[in-house]
């Protein structure tokens, strides 16, 4: 019985082996394919890049060999089924990857369950990578077939040419298991902080799994220190109550809130890119405002809502059942006698945002899902657009049917007393536009979401002409109000969620840091003829948005919002907090004044920016005023602290 059992487990440990070879090469293969500003593995110190690999191997082998005495304990047809699952996961982390630069962790995986459909319909932007995951998924049973009897073949092979004592091959075997264990173990605690960060979500599938830890963001005992953290709480505001509030009666004022998906601060600087809106500029007031978030499935409710979308220290998905108190714009317009409605290109499924959106006081909501037909896919992917349609994905309908929609809804209402809000995505990378659209800049197929920087110029060039068309769809809708006589005396805001990063601090696209490119924005605002005109002192933040458009129509701000009115004096005392906290990323930023502090929770990383200096936030000042950097980083951990615990004990 003994000797079975250490035939057993020598056969296993040689399959072990010979598959964490196969997992290693294959890695190594992979990763030479890909531009090199997506493997950031290499080091100076020629050890420390042995030492990522050797912890691959070592965890590859460690999972083999639980792999291989499972299916000899239970049956084969457990090593079957791991093998499959772990194939499957394989590919999708390695694609992952590629799209977005990190492998799947814990989070990445919750990520991807809660939007399953939006996400194949991504990765089908770029018709290559959707091919990719299918025909691995298909075929990932033959694979593991294939490479599972290879490994067998080889491993009968090593274990029968063994001529030395069968006791002592088995003390070596389990010597060798426990020194790759110890590597596993042991080895990360020495590597560096930027081989730490790499081998948690950079090297491979495995090693992103192993070590995708949560980190505590908070200090212990932090709260015990500062006790004014405790919250205060507010009597909800009944709403016939806030109705007798209001001062006088409320004028016949339309209002449109239009939100471009990545719209830059630099764009409306000229006419070039979006002469529409430029020219709607000229009749209002352009402002660069902070997002409270750089993803969109946090900036676009905490507009509407006045609320900071910081609700829990992972990626937060809005559920189903919303037990927290949130008040919309909409809600209050709705009870003070408008008519309100949002149409938007985009799925409001994505993240659960329909479940904090729709509060029951909209009496339009339109969306990609609720569309049902004309969801499109770039011109390069007819076929993935037949696919889309056949099979009832989501994605994302064009902008020129939000504003059909809303065109058709604006006439048939009765009243002027009008709030509609629009998300426009043409925009949002891979930057497309329909067939019937001539684009005036020059431009490139779509990329991936990690491109390489020598792209830079002609993925720019998608990127305006995206914005081009989304502000011919702008253009309609305003000479629509014109022609039926209501732009005059409509409010309109027109203005991004977030921005949009093209290298300026090494990464691309949005929701993974928190530089200017990506947390500042363009908001235009065209006032009504009866609502006052105002100039704002400060660099404002998005969030502040809907209290101000309230103040602008006569209301009182409701007691639930948590932005001030860009007209109320206590604006330039706040300070402005925004959040990144999804699967590829988790900072928080604070800005007073010129100073702006960015904290990092995943690298342990702080930077200060005096963007007086340094616009452009290329030099970390955070040594040379340490007191200033500590001050606004325990303020920034206060704001994070009394939102989490608020939301916990919601």
């Amino acid at each position: 019985m003994m000797i079975d059992s250490k035939k057993i487990f020598l056969r296993s440990f040689i399959v072990a082996l010979i598959g964490a070879g196969l997992v290693l090469a294959a890695d190594l293969i992979f990763s030479s394919f890909l531009p090199k500003s997506n493997l950031n593995i290499s080091t100076s110190l020629i050890i420390e890049e042995i030492s990522l690999y050797l912890i691959d191997g070592a965890l590859a082998f460690s999972l083999l060999l639980l792999t291989a005495l499972i299916g000899n304990a239970f049956g084969r047809q457990w090593t079957w089924i791991i093998l499959s699952v772990g194939m499957i996961f394989y590919l999708i982390s390695w694609l992952t990857f590629i799209f977005v630069g990190e492998f799947l962790g814990f989070e990445g995986i919750r990520f991807v369950a809660h939007n399953i459909k939006d996400i194949l319909w991504i990765m089908g932007q770029m018709s290559y990578g959707y091919v990719f995951l299918f025909i691995g998924i298909c075929t990932s049973p033959i694979w593991v077939y294939l490479i599972s009897r290879l490994m067998k073949r080889m491993a009968n092979a090593v274990f029968m040419s063994i001529t030395i004592n069968e006791r002592i091959s088995f003390i070596l075997a389990v010597g060798l298991t426990i020194i790759f264990s110890i590597i596993l173990f042991v080895l990360p605690q020495y590597l560096s902080p930027l081989n730490k960060r790499d081998l948690q979500v950079r090297l491979s599938p495995l090693t992103t799994l192993f070590f995708d830890k949560r980190v505590n963001n908070i200090p212990e005992g932090f709260e015990k220190d500062y006790p004014y953290l405790h919250l205060q709480w507010k009597k909800r505001l009944p709403w016939p109550v806030y109705q007798q509030l209001q001062a006088q009666p409320l004028k016949d004022i339309p209002v449109f809130v239009m939100v471009v998906e990545s719209l830059r601060s630099d764009i409306l600087n000229d006419a070039i890119v979006m002469p529409n809106v430029y020219a709607l500029k000229q009749e209002g007031i352009l402002l660069t405002p902070y997002t409270s978030s750089t993803q969109t499935d946090a900036a676009w409710p905490a507009l509407l809502s006045s609320q900071y979308p910081m609700r829990s220290d992972y990626h937060y998905y809005y559920p189903q059942q919303i037990r927290f108190p949130r008040v919309a714009i909409y809600d209050v317009l709705k009870h003070v006698g408008y008519s309100t409605a949002i149409f938007s290109a985009q799925n409001e499924r994505w993240g659960g945002m329909f479940n904090f959106l729709n509060t029951g006081n909209l009496d339009v909501f339109f969306d990609a899902d609720a569309s049902k037909q004309g969801q499109y896919a770039p011109k390069e992917d007819k076929g993935f657009a037949k696919f889309v349609e056949k099979f009832g994905l989501s994605g994302k309908i064009d902008d020129a049917r939000v504003v059909d929609e809303a065109m058709k809804w604006v006439t048939g209402e009765q009243s002027q007393k009008l709030f509609a809000a629009f998300n426009f995505q043409r925009p949002h990378f891979p930057y497309t536009w329909p067939d019937s659209f001539n684009p005036p800049f020059r431009y490139c197929p779509p990329q991936p979401w990690i491109y390489p920087p020598e792209m830079i110029y002609q993925v720019r060039g998608r990127y305006y002409n995206a914005l081009r068309y989304t502000d011919m769809q702008i253009g309609r809708f305003i000479q629509f109000l014109k022609d039926r006589g209501l732009y005059e005396k409509s409010i309109i805001f027109v203005l991004g969620d977030h921005g949009e990063a093209f290298y300026e601090h090494g990464k691309a696209i949005h929701g993974n840091q928190l530089y200017n490119e990506t947390s500042v924005t363009a908001l235009v605002v065209k006032g009504s003829n009866q609502s006052p005109a105002f100039a704002v002192n400060k660099v404002p933040e998005l969030i502040d948005m809907a209290p101000t458009l309230l103040q602008m129509l006569g209301l009182t701000a409701h007691p639930a919002f948590q932005g001030t009115s860009w007209l109320d004096p206590d604006f330039l005392k706040k300070p402005v907090f925004i959040t990144v906290n999804s699967p590829i990323a988790k900072q928080d930023a604070i800005i007073e004044g010129h100073w702006k502090l960015i904290k990092d929770y995943r690298t342990g990383h702080k930077v200060l920016f005096n963007l007086d200096k340094d616009p452009k936030e290329q030099e970390d000042v955070f040594g040379k005023y340490p007191q200033q950097g500590q001050a606004m980083l325990m303020r920034l951990l206060f704001w994070r602290l009394t939102q989490i615990k608020y939301y916990s004990n919601a």
